[in-house]
Parts: C-alpha cells; structure tokens; sequence
C-alpha cells in the first residue's frame, strides 16, 4: 500500500518522493554488573571532595542520541556491533518514561550543548554506513551517571556542575531514577 501526502496544490504527492521521517532513539551502554567503573569511582571521589559524603555509589554509563531514518532493528544492531563492547559492555533501548519519585537513586545525564560541536558525531555517522545501516541525520554522545544516596538535588547539581561537567559547554539534568 502506498502513502501519499499532499501538495499546496491539493494534489497527491507519490509516497517515493516523501521525505523519510527522522525517528529519535537513545541508547544506554554500561559496563556489566561484575566489572569494575573506574568512572564511577573517579565520580565518587570527585564528589565527596565536593562534601556529597552520604553518596554512597556512583554508576557511569556512555549515552548516544541517534536521529535519522533508522527503524528499531537497525538501532539494536548498531548498539550490538558499533556502540558497545558486547563482552564488557550492555546496551538498552530507552524509552521515554515518567521520572520516578521518592528514589535514593539519581540519575544525571551530561549532554554538549547543541550549539557545541560533539566530536564524536563524524565518526558515529560513518560507522552506520560503514556497517551498511541507513545514515543518521545526527548522532550525539553524553554521559549518564547513577548516583546513590541522600543528597538534596540543588547540592547535587552544583557539585556536578563543578567537578563532573563544564555549565559553558554542558547541558546537565538530574532527575530521581528507580
């Protein structure tokens, strides 16, 4: 079955001559649960030097954002075979959800600000087509860290903001993680 859009003119647009729409999907890579995060730990450090001494764990993870004409099938398969190590890394599909509350857990993530160049971007991109996948419109790689413990979150951000990240360049949200 063919899909058409329509012209200014009234008139039916051939479905080959749309535009592919540009789904959005992120992708979480984390270390497996038996090995050491020597990030985290450096994290850890980094914020009970800031005086964050109830955090008690710290988990990082590599996050990518990845727009493009891309389908789910291709997202799992550049997770599997570009984006993670599968002997020492996982990998998840996230999904847009509802922030938990009331967790001891939180979860920051470090973006580049749009309007800074991710120097990573060139090389996500030809690895898709290098790999024979669909080229993505744009690719963006950020960190995710995991923290644990009580710490009031305008603490928390400040520390992050001071030890973690550069608020020129970054882009830093925290949110309660379950």
């Amino acid at each position: 079955m063919s899909v058409s859009s329509t012209l200014a003119n009234g008139a039916a647009r051939p479905a080959a001559t749309q535009r592919a729409t540009a789904a959005f999907y992120r992708v979480e890579v984390s270390l497996k649960r038996d090995l050491p995060d020597p990030e985290g730990a450096r994290a850890l450090s980094l914020l009970h030097a800031a005086g964050l001494s109830a955090i008690k764990k710290v988990r990082s993870n590599k996050i990518y954002a990845v727009r493009g004409p891309l389908t789910l099938s291709h997202i799992h398969q550049a997770a599997k075979e570009l984006l993670c190590d599968v002997v020492t890394e996982d990998y998840k599909i996230l999904s847009p959800q509802a922030p938990a509350s009331g967790s001891r857990r939180i979860r920051v993530e470090v973006w580049l600000k749009p309007e800074v160049s991710d120097p990573a971007e060139d090389s996500i991109l030809l690895a898709f087509t290098c790999a024979g996948l669909p080229k993505p419109v744009s690719a963006r790689q950020g960190a995710v860290c995991y923290i644990e413990g009580r710490v009031a979150q305008a603490a928390l951000e400040k520390a992050i903001g001071r030890w973690l990240a550069n608020p020129l360049i970054h882009r830093i949200s925290a949110a309660p993680s379950a």
